[in-house]
């Protein structure tokens, strides 16, 4: 039994990163070549079931004191307040990391894009500084694993081999189509100087007589005739099209496809002139949200979009709850808003679930108003989004 080890210690929550209440226990034991890793949770109250990520703390002597770097075993559901993991690691290379069993100084419970609600387990009686927890990313893991880095190395060599031969065989088909091109180019100068010297040798095996030039002359006036037989044609075709369009689209705008000139809508305005507002909407698809109209035309916008809109309140678009919802779900919902009192036009959606821990979120950074969402893509009975008309 002397590889045997076996370490227990409470988890507490740290809401806003200071501690709080005892939430449940965290146990590891190695025993025989294995490491295993049993976490219980209990009074994580949150009024929807949710996901958190298990961690293991490591890399506490490369932060300030009281930081650490996060490593993810896996996750655990909390539902009810109850939350039970349960999982098995190699104790000298967790989860093919690099990192093994001493490395490790406690656990942590928690969601990589949310700071506000997080649980940790120390090991030891030492400092917690929430503000310097950065979480291990696979490809810094995949570095410190000699294996893994040995494997990466030889994809890489496979890649650079498999791109050096993709340009060989495109320079060659480059060098290949050019040379065809240029033999082209050839053959139609050639074909074109023989057909010039054709006709300069009709011209000039003609003398020139009076009858020869009146002819000219009147092939002159037929060809300037036809002319304008032609120009009154198409004007008469632009006129008979813009009037069946102004019929049948009295509200619209002319078709990108239809080439008519000076057949602009009086009353249309040029796009330059168009609200920035109202540029969002162009060629996008609109998002059938809500089951009342009161919001409509909602469209998904980035928050990088948002920040471009001539909106006078940066607070709006400028803060982490905005950005988290994005990050969360990948997208923003935009929209318009119908006639109202408070004279408002438009709404920014934050795509979120409701509860009581996420509304006190949200209305800190002025999304005070949630709406549920019927939206067929996400099934959750919770799902909507907390909004701001503007």
């Amino acid at each position: 039994m002397a590889d045997y080890k076996r370490l227990v210690s409470y988890i507490y929550a740290y809401p806003g990163g200071v501690r709080d209440k005892n939430v449940g226990f965290a146990k590891a034991e190695v025993r025989n070549g294995q490491f295993k890793l049993t976490v219980s949770v209990k009074g994580v109250y949150t009024d929807t079931p949710e996901l958190f990520g298990v961690y293991v703390m490591v890399d506490g002597k490369k932060h300030q004191p009281g930081g650490f770097t996060l490593l993810k075993t896996g996750t655990v559901m909390v539902n009810q307040g109850i939350g039970q993991y349960q999982d098995l690691f190699n104790p000298m290379n967790i989860n093919q990391s690099g990192y093994t069993f001493e490395d490790i100084s406690g656990i942590a419970l928690a969601r990589e894009n949310e700071d506000f609600y997080r649980m940790f387990s120390l090991w030891e009686d030492c400092i917690l500084n929430t503000e310097d927890i950065t979480f291990a990313q696979p490809e810094a893991a995949a570095a410190s694993n000699p294996v893994a880095q040995a494997d990466s190395e030889e994809v890489s060599v496979k890649e650079q081999v498999n791109r050096t031969t993709g340009q060989e065989a495109e320079r060659k088909s480059a060098e290949m189509s050019g040379n065809v091109r240029e033999s082209e180019t050839v053959r139609r100068n050639a074909e074109d100087v023989s057909e010039n010297e054709v006709e300069e040798a009709a011209v000039t095996s003609k003398p020139a007589t009076p009858e020869s030039a009146q002819s000219a002359g009147q092939q002159a006036d037929l060809q300037q005739e036809t002319a304008q037989m032609k120009a009154q044609q198409v004007r008469a075709m632009e006129a008979v099209q813009e009037l069946l369009f102004r019929n049948t689209n009295p509200q619209g705008t002319m078709p990108q496809n239809t080439k008519l000139q000076d057949t602009t809508p009086q009353n249309a305005k040029p796009q330059e002139e168009m609200p920035a507002f109202e540029k969002v909407f162009i060629n996008r698809d609109f998002i059938d949200a809500f089951e009342d109209d009161y919001f409509y035309d909602c469209v998904e916008v980035t928050p990088e979009l948002l920040k471009q809109l001539p909106i006078e309140d940066d607070a709006v678009v400028n803060n982490s709850f905005l950005v988290h919802g994005y990050y969360n779900f990948k997208h923003i919902l935009f929209g318009k808003v119908c006639e109202n009192d408070n004279n408002t036009r438009y709404f920014i959606g934050v795509p979120g679930m409701y509860c009581n821990r996420e509304r006190f979120m949200a209305s800190m950074f002025g999304f005070c108003n949630f709406k549920k969402s019927h939206r067929s893509d996400y099934s959750n009975p919770y799902f909507g989004y907390w909004y701001q008309e503007i």
